[in-house]
């Protein structure tokens, strides 16, 4: 009977874990957030070039991208994943390395909050170093 008990509780959670990202080609859509995600990105640069980076995408024609705040980026660290730490089904070619946030650090905007994917923690740093860009959309109904 416990055994019956453990395989329900695993086959379950599977079958939860597995259904939150859904790919379609250079997008992921996070079903648990409800935000589509840029699938892969190399592109690299200051906290200005990221916002401005994102501002300009047109993907899969759509072009209302943007930096995720602090809290969406967070949202997709997998922290059973290490370098990176991410679900690397999804995010196939995620750098274990620094992705900026939109979000600047309160009582100092010269810092932005940022996700190093290598061990999955938020930092803030200053906003003329160097970091890459996975930009973010809502879904719209």
């Amino acid at each position: 009977m416990k055994k019956i008990f453990f395989l329900l509780v695993f086959l379950s959670l599977s079958l939860f874990s597995s259904g939150r990202f859904q790919i379609q080609n250079n997008l992921v859509i996070d079903n648990w957030s409800g935000l589509m995600w840029q699938k892969n990105s190399s592109t690299t640069g200051t906290w200005q070039n990221a916002v401005k980076y994102c501002k300009k995408l047109t993907l899969n024609g759509y072009k209302d991208w943007r930096l995720p705040n602090i809290d969406e980026l967070m949202s997709i660290v997998d922290k059973n994943s290490f370098s990176p730490a991410i679900n690397k089904r999804a995010f196939p070619n995620t750098k274990s390395d620094y992705y900026w946030s939109g979000s600047t650090k309160q009582k100092d905007s010269t810092k932005a909050w940022l996700v190093f994917f290598h061990y999955g923690y938020d930092y803030y740093y200053y906003k003329n170093n160097i970091g890459y860009s996975r930009c973010v959309r809502e879904l719209k109904d």
